[in-house]
C-alpha cells in the first residue's frame, strides 16, 4: 500500500509535532538538571527531525506498511537511546547497554532499507 499525499501531510505533521515534543522535553528536562547539559539531550529532537520530516519526503513513495512500521521503529529506538544517554551523561554515568538501542536501530534501518529494495523489484 503506497501512502497518498493526504497521508504523507499527516505523517510529516506528527513528525513535526513529536519534534516539537522532544524540543520542549529537552527543554524542561534540562531546566531541572541543576545547570548540567548534555549534547545528547540538545540535539535530540533533530533524530525525528531529520528522519521523519526531511528524510520522509524524499523515500515517500516508496513506503508500504511493513517498511514504515520499520523506519517508524528506527526512529523511535534512536531517539530514545539518544535520550538516555543524554540522561545518563546529565547524572554522571555510563552504561554499555544503552549500546544496544543504537545496534537495534541499525538492525532495523538494515531491514527497512532491504523491504524499500524489495519493493522496487516487484
Amino acid at each position: 500500500m503506497i501512502l497518498f499525499t493526504l497521508d504523507i501531510k499527516k505523517y510529516i505533521k506528527t513528525n513535526l509535532l513529536i519534534t516539537v515534543f522532544c524540543i520542549v522535553f529537552s527543554f524542561i528536562y534540562e531546566l531541572f538538571s541543576h545547570q548540567v547539559y548534555s549534547v545528547y539531550m540538545i540535539f535530540a529532537g533533530t533524530i525525528p527531525f531529520l528522519f521523519g520530516v526531511c528524510l520522509s519526503r524524499v523515500i515517500y513513495k516508496r513506503f508500504n506498511r511493513i517498511s514504515l512500521n520499520l523506519y517508524n521503529s528506527f526512529i523511535a529506538s534512536l531517539t530514545v537511546g539518544v535520550y538516555i544517554l543524554g540522561v545518563l551523561e546529565i547524572y554522571g554515568t555510563t552504561n554499555p547497554l544503552v549500546n544496544y538501542y543504537f545496534y537495534g536501530s541499525i538492525v532495523l534501518f538494515i531491514l527497512f532499507l532491504a523491504f524499500i529494495l524489495f519493493k522496487q523489484k516487484q
